[in-house]
C-alpha cells in the first residue's frame, strides 16, 4: 500500500514547483537548478489567464518546443504568476506591466529583459542581446577588481553602471 501511495504523495509535493511546458514556478528551486547546471534564469512575471499579452506570448512563443529547446540551452525557465506569494519578487524586480521578462544570473541578478508581448524572433533577439550584455557586464566587473588606481576603478565602475539595466541598478547593483 505504501508503495502505491508514495509516488502520488511525491508527485503532489513536486508538481507545484513545475509549470506545464518545462517552466519552474518556484524561484528558489530555479536558482538552485541554474547554479547546478551553470545556466542563467529567464523569469516571466505573468498575469496568466487574465492577461491577453501574457496568453499570446505563452501560446505563440513560450509553449513552442523549438523555443524551449533553444532557450533551455542557456536558461532555466521560471514562470511567476502574479499571486501574493510572488509580490515581493515582483517589487524587487520592479514589475509594472505584464508580461515582464527578466534575464538574470543564477543568483537572480538581472542583466536584461523586456515588458510586453513579442514575436518569437524578437524574444530570441532579446535573449541573445541579454547574454551579450551579461558578458560585457562580467568583463566590466572584472576590470573593477583588476583596477590598480582610483581613476581606473571609477572608470570601470562607471562602465558597469552603464551596462547594468537601469531599472535594476538600485535593487541589484548597489554594491557597485
Amino acid at each position: 500500500m505504501i508503495r502505491q501511495i508514495l509516488p502520488i504523495v511525491v508527485a503532489a509535493c513536486v508538481a507545484p514547483c513545475f509549470a506545464a511546458e518545462g517552466w519552474i514556478t518556484d524561484m528558489d528551486a530555479a536558482k538552485k537548478q541554474a547554479a547546478e547546471q551553470k545556466k542563467d534564469l529567464m523569469i516571466e512575471f505573468t498575469g496568466s489567464d487574465w492577461c491577453p499579452p501574457c496568453m499570446q506570448l505563452r501560446a505563440n512563443v513560450f509553449s513552442k518546443p523549438d523555443f524551449q529547446k533553444d532557450a533551455q540551452k542557456n536558461f532555466v525557465l521560471v514562470e511567476l504568476e502574479m499571486k501574493a506569494a510572488n509580490d515581493k519578487l515582483a517589487q524587487q524586480y520592479g514589475v509594472q506591466g505584464f508580461p515582464t521578462i527578466v534575464f538574470a544570473d543564477a543568483s537572480g541578478k538581472p542583466f536584461g529583459g523586456f515588458v510586453g508581448g513579442r514575436s518569437k524572433d524578437d524574444v530570441m533577439k532579446a535573449m541573445q542581446d541579454a547574454l551579450k550584455n551579461k558578458e560585457a557586464l562580467n568583463a566590466a566587473e572584472a576590470n573593477v577588481a583588476k583596477a590598480t588606481t582610483d581613476e581606473a576603478k571609477v572608470a570601470a565602475l562607471m562602465e558597469v553602471l552603464k551596462l547594468a539595466p537601469q531599472e535594476y541598478v538600485d535593487n541589484f547593483y548597489g554594491d557597485v
